[in-house]
């Protein structure tokens, strides 16, 4: 077995350098797993749940994209581009403007879903990531139907201050109450084994922390 544990010294490791750490050889996930820690251990260890035999090719994080952006880019870089990203809020922008209209919500995320399919049946993706804020179980399990097993990615801001704050030079300009709203939503929301279909884990990433909590375990082929 092998244990993957992140020092104090961890923060101050180039990216290339802890990619580089990554062993090659594909794990197994063998039952529900639970970690916490911040944006690029999560990124790391959902490469690795992802890569491993029987992972999830299904990602779905939790929050505003503007809490989510770091973390995603590391996990961009540790499944070296092989995934995909697809989000309802595409359908509201127009030339590099997003313009939101409540009466088009239900289409934009059918066309988000649509997407999501077309982008499993691509075998280069090793994942597929669902970009929408997924702050209640109903709004992920539209997902389950397409028979995926799933991994959940919560991105929590510190306070509801600095998750507003996160939020105003955000390029989609979306209003304040909406990043409080979604802030408060996530403390409600309850993510625990068996809460959806072929639920296979449940990753925190704690924004603005430097150390993670756990370690990182996940077993080798036998």
């Amino acid at each position: 077995m092998s244990v993957y544990t992140f020092s104090k010294n961890s923060k101050n490791m180039s990216l290339d350098k802890i990619m580089a750490s990554v062993e090659s050889t594909p794990k197994r996930v063998k039952s529900y797993v639970e970690r916490s820690g911040n944006a690029e251990e999560m990124a790391k260890f959902a490469a690795q749940l992802c890569s491993s035999d029987n992972g999830p090719r299904l990602v779905m994080p939790v929050g505003m994209g503007a809490w989510r952006d770091t973390w995603y880019a590391c996990f961009y870089e540790y499944m070296k581009g092989n995934i995909e990203a697809c989000a309802a809020d595409d359908f509201f922008v127009k030339n590099g403007v997003f313009k939101f209209n409540p009466k088009d919500l239900h289409r934009a995320h059918e066309i988000c879903k649509s997407k999501v399919q077309n982008a499993l049946m691509n075998k280069k993706n090793k994942a597929v990531v669902v970009s929408n804020t997924n702050i209640k179980l109903e709004h992920m399990a539209m997902y389950t139907p397409l028979n995926e097993s799933i991994l959940v990615v919560r991105c929590v801001p510190p306070d509801m201050t600095t998750a507003v704050t996160m939020g105003v030079n955000y390029w989609k300009k979306i209003p304040p109450y909406v990043y409080a709203n979604t802030y408060q939503g996530l403390q409600d929301l309850a993510i625990e084994e068996g809460c959806l279909r072929k639920l296979v884990g449940c990753l925190t990433v704690y924004l603005g922390s430097e150390e993670s909590e756990d370690e990182l375990v996940l077993e080798e082929n036998e």
